[in-house]
This record gives structure tokens, C-alpha cells and sequence, in this order.
């Protein structure tokens, strides 16, 4: 859908070096903006 010019959000974890490449192996002919959202693990458990 990026490379036909529609705007996409992905919403993932990358919670690891090789996760984290994969990704941009994935998406790197694409613009992207990255989010990064950081909370307690008690946060994600609610």
C-alpha cells in the first residue's frame, strides 16, 4: 500500500536487535516515521 502512496501505520514490538532489522529490511524503501512509546511493565500487564 506504501509504494502505491497510501499512508500506513504499523503497530508492533521490537523488542530485540533482530526483530528491529528485520523490520527495516522490510520497510526500507519506504518513508517512515518511527514512534517509540516506553511504560512500566506494570502498565502493559493492565
Amino acid at each position: 500500500m506504501s509504494a502505491k502512496g497510501m499512508n500506513v501505520v504499523v503497530d508492533t514490538v521490537n523488542d530485540n536487535d533482530e526483530r528491529f532489522n528485520t523490520c527495516l529490511d522490510l520497510i526500507i524503501d519506504h518513508p517512515v516515521l518511527f514512534v517509540g512509546v516506553t511504560c512500566s511493565k506494570e502498565e502493559l500487564e493492565w
